[in-house]
Parts: C-alpha cells; structure tokens; sequence
C-alpha cells in the first residue's frame, strides 16, 4: 500500500511538471513567436540570439532624403537626424550640369537660392546634419567619369568646392548604373571612393561620406559596386532595399520584400541581401533603406503576381494610399502578403483594376526589428513629403528605434 501511494505521489508530480512545463512553453511560444514569420526568418542570421531581446541600440541614424521637389512641403521630423539634399548631378567630364536637355537643373538651382541658405542654417540651428547628394546621368557617363583619371580628379576637385561653398556635414554619392558592368567600371569606382575619402578627411574629418547602392549590390559579382573594396573607404553605406518590383514590371508584386527568396515566391529578398552585405561591411556603417512609397499597376485581375498591364505603373505615395483607403467613393480591398511580409491593396479607379504594393506601419515595424537585430547604424527613407501629413510611420520609428537606444 505505501509503494502505491508513493508510485502515486510520483504520478501527481510529474503530471504537475509536465502540466508547468507546457504552459510554460506556450507562453514562452507566443512571447517569442508573435511576429508571425519575422523570427524564423532571421534565424538564418546564426549568430542572432533570436529568442531574447536585443541589446540596446547606439548612436541610432535616420537620413531621411529631401528631393528638391518635395523641399517646399515637406516637414522634417524631430527623429530624421541627417538630411541628404536630393542632387546635384554632375556629367562624364567630373563637372556639374547646370543645365540638363535645354533646361535649368532644378536640384543644382534650388541650391543656389538664398531660400536653401536659410534652410540650411535652420536646420544646423535644430541640431541635424546635411548631406548633399550628387547624382550621375546615366549608365554610359558615370562608367565614363570613373574610369577616366581625369574625369575623376575633375570631380573631385568640383566636389571638394562644392563642399567648400556650403557648410554641409556630407556627401552622399548616389551612382546608380544598372545592368551587368565591367571589372574596370567596377574597379575605376573604388578608386575614385578611396581618392575622394582622403580629400574630405583631409579638409574635415568630419565629412561623412555615404554610398547608396541597390538592395543587391552584394550578391551580384557583375553589378556596378564591388562592396568588398569600397567597405574601407566610406563611412556610410546606404542599402537602396527597395525596386525589387518597379514601374515596369510585368506582374505586381511588394516593392520591399523581407521575405520571400528562400520560397521561391520572389527572386530576391531583403534579408537574404542584407546576409550578404554583413560579409563584407561592419553594421555599425550599415543603413537599411525604407520606402515611403510604393507602386501601382493596372492589373487583369486582383491577386498578387498578376500580369500588369503595359506602360501602366506608377509610384505610389504612402500619402496616396492613404487618401484612397480614407476615400468613401472608391472600394479599395486591403490584402497581406505574408511570404514578403508586406501590405497591398485592390481598388477599382474610374472602371480600372488596380494593385498597389506598398509600406505600412506592420510592414515596417517587421524591417525595423531586421535593423535592431543586426545593430544596424539606421535607416535611410525615402523620400520625406511622400508620407504627406501622416504620422504613424514615424511613430513605429520612434518605438523601435529611438525609444530603444541607451541613454
């Protein structure tokens, strides 16, 4: 009798363990698991400690990126803590264009003006920092200026006075030439980076110099960027982790997938690129590109991936797709796709059937999680003005990003 009261006890105590024990893994499930797929997607990230929070973040950057066009309407919020000015573009010979098909260019005019002085010391006097950026005009003229010493010593010259005429705290080089290159292109590039570093080091050390490349410039050996060699020379590389659906494209999809490559619902993802970069740069020099845009197509039908139609895509402000989500007289369908992480929505415009793959505050709490995850310096958006007067993007950034730093 007393064995069986004690096999019994024993009974009674291990279903009370195993009882503990379960619930204490349910609650331990959704504490870490609640983010839908963002956590088994980062787990690819060996060295991440997936289950605990991270560590408190440092020295946080948000650039936000002010083009000319937006500059007389856009706010600037208290978190953006850099401002790139958006461009100066300069030709094949290292020189700037002021003037660009028969007309005036706008960027390189607005700079000029005494309203962009006074805009400039206004935003030094509420303690931000200001980037100049400085643009190409195509494929065949930037592989021409980089691979010419001339050209390239032009530049630099035309640059370091530019610097010299304005108190910016920058430069951001934003070269962006599409398709297969050459390794000489590839190669001509990191020489003028390396040239160019060692002239703004040597009139400040405080220049920053940031370099914005495509979300794949890492994983392609045939882009124009070899990320490797350029690391060492800049201090800021800007991930543009967006464009992996654009204008042109023949099905609708997300413009910025986190997810998606692995499945083989999408080509490429962003995680699986930023996985790429982090082999060859530091995060601390890291900045994740963020869209406050999106595209719309005309599509044959309203599910993701379908054929758009040609010549019919558009850029998508985040403002934009407020206002037809706000708008009682058009039926707008609110979709998720949950391979990308990302939101879309349906509408019927004027007898047309559109999609349009956008960012929204989930969407960008889950890239923001990547950035706090990976210790990344920032985020850099794209573009101010896009988000109109709408708040809630920045609200997100201030909850995962800012809030979250060390005193």
């Amino acid at each position: 009798m007393r064995r069986l009261v004690r096999w019994l006890f024993l009974a009674i105590l291990l279903l009370v363990i195993g009882v503990g024990s379960y619930w204490l893994f349910i609650r331990f499930y959704f504490n870490n698991y609640r983010q839908e797929r963002l956590l088994t997607g980062l787990s690819g990230f060996s060295y991440l400690q997936i289950f605990s929070n991270p560590a408190p973040l440092q020295n946080i950057e948000i650039f936000g990126f002010l083009p000319y066009w937006t500059m007389n309407k856009a706010e600037i919020p208290e978190q953006v803590s850099d401002v790139p000015y958006f461009s100066v573009v300069f030709d094949s010979g290292g020189n700037i264009v002021e003037r660009q098909n028969g007309e005036t260019e706008m960027g390189f005019s607005r700079l000029q003006s005494e309203t962009f002085t006074q805009w400039l010391a206004q935003q030094h006097e509420d303690g931000k920092r200001v980037h100049i950026t400085v643009v190409g005009t195509g494929n065949d003229d930037i592989a021409a200026l980089v691979t010419n010493q001339n050209s390239r010593q032009k530049f630099i010259d035309n640059i370091s006075q530019l610097l010299v005429s304005y108190p910016f705290d920058g430069l951001q080089l934003d070269f962006e030439l599409a398709g297969t290159t050459s390794e000489s292109v590839q190669a001509g590039y990191v020489t003028l980076l390396e040239a160019l570093n060692t002239q703004l080091k040597r009139q400040s050390s405080d220049l920053i110099l940031s370099v914005a490349v495509f979300g794949t410039a890492a994983s392609k050996d045939t882009d124009f960027w070899d990320i490797e060699k350029m690391a060492p020379h800049i201090d800021r590389l800007i991930i543009m982790s967006y464009d992996y659906h654009v204008r042109s494209s023949d099905v609708a999809g997300p413009v910025a997938p986190l997810f998606g490559k692995e499945t083989g619902r999408y080509e490429d993802d962003i995680t699986s690129n930023i996985r790429d970069f982090l082999k060859y740069v530091p995060p601390e020099k890291i900045l994740l590109g963020i869209p406050f845009y999106g595209y719309e197509w005309q599509v044959v039908n309203g599910e993701p991936g379908a054929a758009t139609f040609p010549d019919s895509g558009a850029t998508a402000t985040y403002k934009r797709v407020q206002e037809l989500l706000n708008d009682p007289d058009i039926k707008v369908e609110e979709g998720w796709d949950s391979a990308a992480l990302s939101p879309f929505v349906v509408l019927n415009e004027g007898g047309v059937k559109k999609i349009i793959y956008y960012d929204n505050p989930r969407s960008l709490s889950y890239k923001l999680d990547l950035v706090a995850q990976l210790k990344l310096r920032g985020v850099a958006i794209w573009a101010l003005g896009y988000e109109g007067d709408q708040t809630e993007l920045w609200e997100v950034i201030q909850q995962k990003l800012l809030d979250s730093q060390t005193p």
